[in-house]
């Protein structure tokens, strides 16, 4: 058997926004198991816990965006998340602004379901207007397995089998849940069977 071994996500920020994280093509695995685990600094209030969806899926949602915004809009501050419009739930980051709050640069961090490629996407939130955004890679989501692992304390790892894997990507979608500190790992381990 080959071990195919994907970091999907080194140090996913609790305290942060939530994300997904999606591998590259997986064709030829077999036999996956997914792994996730809390550091030492996890710190949920009385009531939360953080969930990670996996989703096995035939089809990527949005997988790459254009880092330089079509057009960037004014007012705009760096950490602002941007909902775009034209599909559910994708969503990206501003990086850089430029002196009219302008955004400059941006990251993806949700890929949602149901967009297309190409130029002039609008976005709404934040807190300026007018930015738009080019897709360069983005397909019609399909899930075929989803698997929820919910964590609620430090120090704590969880894993998952699919015996009989038969998808093109893995997807973990983090859900930070009430947590207020404290990082995630999530690896993705695969083997191929040699013929």
């Amino acid at each position: 058997m080959d071990s195919y071994n994907k970091f999907l996500v080194e140090a996913h920020a609790l305290s942060g926004a939530d994300a997904n994280y999606t591998t590259d093509n997986l064709i030829g695995v077999e036999i996956a198991t997914i792994q996730v685990s809390t550091d030492q600094d996890y710190a949920p209030d009385t009531t939360g816990t953080t969930q990670v969806k996996i989703l096995v899926m035939d089809t990527e949602s949005i997988l790459a965006i254009l880092a330089a915004p079509a057009a960037g809009g004014t007012g705009y501050v760096v950490g602002d998340f941007l909902k775009v419009s034209e599909g559910a739930s994708g969503t990206v980051k501003v990086t850089a602004i430029g002196g009219s709050g302008d955004a400059t640069a941006i990251e993806l961090i949700t890929g949602g379901v149901n967009y297309t490629t190409g130029s002039g996407k609008a976005t709404t939130g934040g807190t300026g207007t007018g930015c738009t955004i080019e897709i360069t890679h983005a397909a019609e989501f399909v899930e075929e397995t989803a698997l929820l692992i919910d964590i609620a304390n430090e120090n704590e790892t969880h894993r998952r089998i699919i015996p009989e894997f038969a998808g093109r990507y893995v997807r973990c979608d983090v859900t930070k849940g009430n947590a207020t500190a404290g990082t995630l790992a999530i690896h993705f381990l695969g083997k191929r069977k040699v013929r």
